[in-house]
């Protein structure tokens, strides 16, 4: 929306650089003078007619000038704030289509940081798996060392009975 020059507080400038109640404002201010010159020289009786004459219809088009302004900035009063309502709807899509796209990313990337962990963990458990058979196996070899050098030991004492 173009930016509007406010010229006079009873003016609008709309964005086509035409005015609203310029002309109207204008003339009633002229001819406004000239009633209080005339209240002013004291001519009451010319002051009276020119009042019914000039000043009243005069005062007619400025009032019809602020309600023309009044209808004015109430449309774009209107016509603003649906740009704005739009403009606030627009980014709460935005910010919703973002966080569940995070939301999505970050589901994507725990699935593999889990995956690749659990793998780690596998392979780790099975090195201990087979650790733990080597150690197995070396125990059995050692038991039946034990037993053999046992059964060496009874032989020889036997002998030296």
């Amino acid at each position: 929306v173009p930016p509007r020059t406010p010229v006079d507080p009873v003016v609008t400038v709309v964005h086509d650089g035409s005015e609203l109640g310029g002309e109207g404002v204008e003339r009633e201010r002229r001819i406004r003078e000239q009633y209080l010159n005339l209240v002013t020289e004291g001519k009451s009786g010319d002051a009276d007619a020119f009042l019914t004459a000039s000043y009243f219809p005069a005062y007619r088009a400025y009032a019809l000038s602020a309600e023309n302004i009044l209808q004015y900035n109430a449309k774009e009063g209107d016509f603003l704030s649906a740009a704005i309502a739009a403009s606030a709807l627009g980014a709460n899509r935005m910010i919703v289509s973002a966080s569940a796209l995070g939301l999505a990313l970050g589901m994507i990337a725990s699935f593999f940081v889990v995956r690749s962990t659990n793998r780690i963990l596998g392979e780790v458990a099975r090195q201990l798996v087979g650790g733990a058979m080597q150690t197995s196996s070396a125990a059995h070899q050692v038991a039946s060392a034990s037993q053999s050098l046992a059964e060496g030991a009874s032989e020889q004492a036997a002998s030296l009975e």
